[in-house]
């Protein structure tokens, strides 16, 4: 059964959804990025609607915006601490973030993180998983939201293209 709560949330989300996820599409330049943030934003609201109930239309709209606000800095705060990350990973060995077996050694390890730092955030993570943590394609499939299959599909495009990454600066030597 339908409470009130739930019919005043459902009045609110359809009244506002559109324009946050504009928002933050505009803020994110990313549709999915955009999704992620909008959907923190009405859970806030859900989290938070006790609080919020009594305010007018205008005053809930205001502090959706302001959550959205929030939420989008906070998202664009983290995207760059990774991107310093990887940048300083790059710039160091990083034989010792990984086992201590032969083969690690002889990677170069700034050029790897360098390509590896300029992949998409799913790329990036799928790689990881499988390469770092040394998960299986179903475990890689929970943790990212995708089927085994496309895990298996997108990890060999992203090989491909970090071959090719890597290889390019060689190429007519």
């Amino acid at each position: 059964m339908i409470d009130n709560v739930t019919i005043l949330i459902k009045g609110i989300y359809d009244a506002f959804f559109d324009q946050i996820f504009r928002y933050c599409t505009y803020r994110l330049y990313s549709k999915d990025l955009a999704e992620d943030a909008t959907s923190a934003v009405f859970t806030k609201l859900v989290q938070r609607f006790p609080e919020i109930r009594h305010k007018s239309v205008p005053e809930i709209r205001q502090w959706l915006f302001g959550v959205a606000s929030n939420v989008v800095t906070a998202q664009r705060r983290q995207k760059k601490r990774q991107q310093d990350a990887f940048q300083e990973l790059s710039q160091t060995s990083g034989s010792g973030l990984v086992g201590n077996e032969p083969r690690f050694h002889r990677l170069d390890w700034p050029v790897l993180y360098g390509a590896i730092s300029r992949l998409p955030d799913k790329q990036r993570d799928i790689v990881i998983l499988r390469f770092f943590h040394e998960l299986e394609t179903a475990q890689i499939a929970q943790i990212v939201g995708i089927s085994p299959v496309a895990v298996r599909v997108t990890l060999m495009r992203t090989i491909r293209k970090l071959k090719k990454q890597l290889q390019e600066p060689f190429e007519g030597l």
